[in-house]
């Protein structure tokens, strides 16, 4: 699957990095504006709830705001509020959950230049981190056993032979 197939990894806004901040709360300003009430909502006033419960994801984001704006719609209201935030917003347990997930898989996407578990997987390398140059030894270790009932590897003939039938 990975040879046909392009990972884009989209990053989370982090809270600790101040142009991610402002460009959170642009997203959540850019939202504000498309949400189809008679008023336009204020949510740049609870962009750090936008932010926790989101974890600085804009698809999860933009999920929570779609069935707040449902939740909103069958209330009748004439905006969104912070109740409707709130009765939508994942829980605390589900948070933490997904926070964590997230986090690793951050770690997953991690470029990391270390290849030795390919090359161990490959056989390149031991466990040991030595490069394996012993094929030589295991191979003369080979040669020396016996080799009475083991035939030698060659191509046999298939098919057309005297017990086609």
């Amino acid at each position: 699957m990975c040879r046909r197939s392009l990972d884009i990894h989209f990053e989370r806004y982090k809270v600790e990095n101040e142009e991610d901040l402002k460009a959170f709360r642009g997203v959540v300003q850019t939202f504000q504006r498309h949400l189809p009430f008679e008023e336009e909502p204020d949510l740049l006033k609870y962009w750090d709830f936008c932010y926790e419960r989101s974890f600085g994801c804009v698809g999860i984001l933009k999920d929570w705001l779609s069935q707040a704006l449902a939740m909103a719609l069958l209330d009748g209201a004439k905006t969104l509020t912070l109740s409707h935030l709130k009765s939508s917003a994942y829980s605390h347990e589900q948070c933490m959950i997904i926070f964590n997930e997230t986090r690793l898989g951050e770690k997953q996407l991690e470029f990391t230049p270390d290849s030795s578990a390919l090359r161990i997987a490959l056989g390149l390398e031991s466990h040991h981190g030595s490069a394996t140059h012993s094929t030589s030894q295991t191979t003369n270790t080979k040669s020396r056993r016996s080799t009475t009932g083991n035939t030698k590897p060659q191509r046999r003939t298939v098919g057309g032979g005297e017990n086609v039938g």
